[in-house]
């Protein structure tokens, strides 16, 4: 049962920010996932959601289908 919640939230945050061939993404379930997501002195992203490689980030900044993570976790 564990799994099953495990593979919830990772394809939660896969469809947040894969971009499907009609150039849209569906952030919505992640984004409903925030009151829950770990935080370290109420910053969420680093910690509860991290990217990796670092490099990542600076697409998350750039493309604008990502911008709902530093809008949501930041």
């Amino acid at each position: 049962m564990g799994l099953q919640i495990a593979d919830a939230v990772a394809s939660s945050f896969y469809y947040g920010v894969q971009v499907n061939p009609y150039g849209f993404n569906e952030p919505r379930y992640a984004q409903m996932l925030k009151p829950v997501v770990y935080r370290h002195k109420k910053q969420a992203l680093g910690y509860g959601l991290k990217f990796w490689p670092r490099e990542a980030m600076t697409l998350v900044e750039k493309e604008p289908a990502l911008k709902w993570v530093k809008e949501c976790y930041q």
